[in-house]
């Protein structure tokens, strides 16, 4: 039987992770929370993008992708721009 992958889904995996990693910044296993938090982070992208685009990007890494065209997008104008990669 296959699990449910509804945006609700992803986000409570999401918030559960994120809990998973601050408990284990506050237990010094620096190497496991930084993974918990990267994979916060992506089922919070693929809830969004669930939400918005009604499917997940294939691939691996593809919800990082396609959020990046987003959000990543070189500024109109590079006054006031510091530290832009």
């Amino acid at each position: 039987m296959r699990r449910s992958r509804s945006p609700q889904s992803f986000a409570e995996k999401s918030r559960l992770l994120l809990h998973q990693a601050e408990l284990d910044l506050f237990h010094g296993c620096f190497e496991k929370s930084a993974s918990a938090s990267y994979f916060a982070v992506e089922n919070a992208l693929n809830a969004l993008s669930l939400e918005r685009q009604g499917n997940l990007p294939k691939g691996y890494r593809s919800s990082w992708r396609s959020w990046a065209g987003g959000f990543l997008r070189k500024p109109q104008s590079s006054i006031g721009c510091i530290g832009y990669v």
